[in-house]
């Protein structure tokens, strides 16, 4: 890859001519590359007819007008690339998206030492890559019925290091690459570690820094060979108004505030003639409609870049380990080649899809903000039955743990029956005995094949979490003198305080829902 030779300052006077550029017009000589693009979904949930998704994106229930590639869900990830690279040699995208999360205003509060602190909220962001290395991480959706695909993969990532963090933590893509990344930034501010680098998550009450969004965010290139470090280094952050590590090596950059939009934004990125061109419309739209739509927003123009063909395309995007980090949704990506043998005598047939010449409001923009949240509450609630199923079957699992814990003794340990269940099915019940300090703790956990409507999700997430205290707790008590015995009790704390960041993010949308439903009311 031939990427400018150019010394700090001609980069900089590089993008100073871009701030102040003209807006520019694209070539006339465009064919529209049907099998790189994708606009909506598909009526069976697929994303075009040459695409795959990975990680936590999904596809909500009777929504058929965007992907949503990042869920609300501390350091959840999500990628959607193209299966086949795209062989042109200079290219323009154009990507319709929306971030949208926690507002920028309330974002501090004032202690009761009279200190104001930044909420944590919101973040992180997504990328636009044209890489030679296609989706991160194996299939969860495909376009292609022979491939395999697997289920999501788990949330919360595994500690100290997870084996995935290598293909993850750029903002839901891999680390190293070769080719091209445009970041839209959110959290400018907040280090980029290892996805599962236990500082990226808040711990409440503590003592950590903060870094939530911005009242703007930062949208800037990054290209590499295979070679280039993007991540900050271990053990040193950011301080005060200080960047992220990663945009030090940034090609060019731009603030953007592309937060909280009432409707989908566009980017524009473009490949012709040795130049690279990121030019944004940050006015709100509610269709895919091209009128209307002005790239007025040149973020930067860099000259002497050849970005080698035979590159994939794709997005991902990567949530903050925040409470309540920003949801990302993506409603199209346009591929169009720049032909090169261009007669201006013959016109060229783009072969784009017609418009729809009586567009209705998409799902999730303004003019459809009201349906899309009643359904997006419902669809919420049914999930949220399954999550909290989910969790209560982890947290069992460690209660079978403390169990066995018991029945082998210890120092410190009660030695008692091992948890008891009804005979199967509906009704069974299990009771698990452990001490805690010096008291002794029985919890009563309904079996998850016995959960009904009669108990609401606040009940059942205050047991979980209340049996979860009890846990760390026993984890953390002073009189287990061996050495085995701590070994067993670290691990079974390290899996209480995973799953309780679990709980606490279901109940955080549970809070959600609430709302949401009064001010539909």
């Amino acid at each position: 890859m031939l990427v400018p030779a150019a010394s700090a300052a001609l980069l900089a006077a590089t993008v100073a001519r871009a701030a102040s550029s003209e807006p520019w017009t694209p070539p006339e000589n465009l064919h529209y590359e049907a099998e790189h693009s994708w606009r909506g979904l598909t009526e069976d949930g697929k994303v075009g007819t040459g695409f795959d998704v990975s990680g936590h994106a999904s596809v909500l229930s009777g929504v058929h007008d965007f992907l949503r590639l990042v869920p609300s869900v501390p350091l959840a990830h999500g990628a959607v690339f193209s299966r086949k690279p795209l062989t042109s040699k200079e290219w323009i995208v154009e990507v319709a998206f929306r971030v949208h999360g926690p507002p920028t205003t309330g974002l501090t509060e004032t202690g009761e030492d009279g200190k104001v602190k930044r909420l944590h909220k919101g973040g992180r962001g997504l990328a636009f890559w044209y890489t030679k290395s296609g989706l991160p991480g194996p299939a969860i959706i495909s376009s292609d019925p022979k491939t395999k695909v697997s289920p999501p993969p788990p949330v919360v990532p595994e500690t100290p290091r997870d084996p995935h963090d290598h293909e993850l933590s750029l903002f839901g893509s891999r680390v190293s690459f070769d080719g091209l990344g445009i970041v839209f930034d959110a959290s400018p501010n907040a280090p980029v570690w290892r996805r599962s680098d236990q500082r990226n998550y808040v711990h409440a009450g503590g003592d950590e820094p903060s870094w939530g969004v911005g009242t703007t965010g930062v949208v800037s290139g990054i290209i590499d060979d295979g070679t280039q470090k993007w991540l900050d280094a271990d053990g040193k952050a950011p301080q005060g108004e200080e960047e992220a590590a990663y945009l030090g090596k940034a090609v060019g950059e731009c603030e953007a505030a592309f937060r909280n939009a009432q409707g989908l934004l566009w980017a524009r990125i473009a490949h012709f003639n040795h130049t690279l061109r990121v030019d944004l419309d940050l006015s709100p739209h509610t269709t895919l409609a091209k009128a209307g739509r002005h790239y007025e927003h040149n973020c930067f123009n860099l000259e002497g870049i050849n970005l080698p063909a035979n590159s994939y395309v794709g997005i991902s995007g990567l949530a903050s380990g925040n409470t309540e980090p920003d949801v990302v949704d993506v409603y199209a990506m346009d591929v169009f080649e720049i032909l090169q043998d261009y007669d201006p005598s013959h016109h060229v047939e783009t072969e784009e899809p017609p418009e729809d010449l009586t567009p209705l409001p998409l799902e999730g923009t303004s003019a459809d903000a009201v349906s899309t949240l009643t359904h997006e509450m419902f669809l919420s609630q049914a999930k949220m039955v399954e999550a909290i199923d989910d969790l209560a079957r982890k947290v069992e699992s460690v209660s079978n743990l403390v169990s066995e814990m018991a029945r082998h003794g210890g120092a410190g340990v009660g030695r008692g029956p091992p948890p008891t269940t009804g005979a199967g099915g509906a009704g069974s019940e299990m009771c698990v005995r452990f001490f805690s300090r010096s008291q002794l703790s029985c919890r009563r956990l309904r079996a998850h094949d016995d959960v009904d409507v009669a108990h609401s999700p606040d009940a059942r997430l205050s047991t979980l979490e209340s049996h979860l205290r009890d846990l760390v707790a026993m984890g953390q008590a002073r009189d287990h003198e061996s050495f085995d015995q701590r070994d067993a009790l670290t691990h079974v704390k390290q899996l209480s305080d995973r799953i309780l960041v679990e709980v606490q993010g279901v109940a955080r949308r549970v809070d959600e829902g609430k709302v949401r439903a009064a001010l539909s009311s």
